[in-house]
């Protein structure tokens, strides 16, 4: 069976196709997208490459969507299932893992591709370790924003801010600037005033 896809060809060079919808492996799942979001990787992959990725293939990976085929080795999810999930998985094994530090893992399972289509399939370590189900009270276009979430909060905890020790200036309150400003008030008690740099250089406070 076929389904729609935005295939990546290289440098502004993305085409509308049809392709296979993918096949699941026993450890696998196969995901209807609901939502798929254009993460800042994808406008600089589209607009300049990207030196780990090899086209054509499936274009985006920030995506929210329904569980439609679960492989039979597959536990804690079934069909039906609204879920999310990570673009990663780190192996566990090797010397970054074992010290905490999963994101420099030296064998770690990395897709950047898949949520600019119709089905998306979920590999197996991605699966078992970055695969969440959504909770009722969440809809997919928050859901999507989980990744990008977590790389801002974890970012805050990394640089342990501190609001109280110095002032914050935020750049540019795009989606990522956006939630790290929203985030650091949680994190933080404190007061955030938002603001912008006119076209004419003059900076304006929301």
């Amino acid at each position: 069976m076929k389904m729609r896809a935005a295939i990546y060809h290289g440098i502004q060079d993305v085409r509308l196709e049809e392709v296979e919808i993918p096949q699941i492996n026993s450890d696998e799942v196969l995901v209807k997208i609901k939502v798929a979001l254009t993460c800042g990787t994808d406008r600089k992959m589209y607009l300049r490459g990207y030196h780990l990725v090899n086209p054509p293939f499936v274009f985006g990976h920030e995506f929210a969507g329904d569980i439609v085929k679960v492989g039979a080795n597959v536990r804690n999810f079934e069909e039906g299932m609204r879920v999310v999930a990570a673009n990663s998985a780190p192996c566990n094994k090797c010397f970054y893992c074992k010290i905490g530090r999963e994101s420099l893992c030296k064998d770690l399972t990395f897709r950047l591709n898949g949520a600019f289509a119709e089905y998306v399939k979920i590999p197996r370590d991605i699966v078992e370790q970055n695969l969440l189900e959504i909770p009722c009270n969440i809809f997919y276009k928050e859901a999507a924003l989980v990744e990008p979430l977590a790389c801002v909060v974890h970012g805050i905890q990394e640089s342990n801010i501190r609001l109280a020790q110095l002032p914050h200036f935020q750049k540019k309150c795009g989606v990522y600037g956006g939630l790290r400003v929203h985030s650091v008030t949680i994190f933080e008690e404190c007061h955030v005033f938002m603001g912008f740099i006119t076209s004419e250089g003059i900076p304006r406070f929301l």
